[in-house]
């Protein structure tokens, strides 16, 4: 599916043959300031978690972020937790996109390690070139 129209979507934008988070989006995680609470660093996850098809690695970009967020874990907002906050925003910033699925051949990469696994299905485009069409990326637990 084509849109010749940037067409708002909730809180998509999508246009030709891609989409990517809406600019009002992208400027929220962009102007969002540093967390110095849970409670802080649970609506900045919920926020740039809305995207995570968009980010490749999400998962284990924001892990530092999100075990922060568990009760056994004192609130330390360090260098790990900036760095993961940081790139989460550079990331949303540049404005990510992914080409919009269209019938045709597609490969599925994947990967895994002790701390997480992910996916990206990617779709050959009329330029002969692999792009990507989702991305998927979980932490392990405890328990996995």
């Amino acid at each position: 599916m084509f849109w010749t129209l940037c067409k708002k979507q909730r809180s998509r934008c999508g246009k030709w043959n891609y989409i990517k988070p809406s600019t009002a989006k992208t400027q929220a995680v962009r102007k969002f300031p540093e967390p110095t609470t849970i409670k802080q660093v649970q609506s900045f996850l919920g926020l740039t978690g809305y995207f995570r098809k968009y980010i490749k690695d999400y998962s284990m970009i924001a892990k530092p972020l999100s075990d922060l967020i568990r009760k056994e874990n004192p609130f330390v907002f360090g260098t790990l937790q900036k760095a993961a906050f940081e790139k989460l925003k550079k990331i949303m910033s540049e404005g990510p996109l992914l080409h919009i699925y269209k019938y045709g051949r597609t490969e599925l990469h994947t990967d895994a390690c002790k701390q997480g696994y992910g996916a990206i299905l990617l779709q050959e485009a009329e330029d002969g070139k692999l792009h990507p069409v989702y991305y998927m990326s979980k932490k392990t637990n405890t328990a996995e």
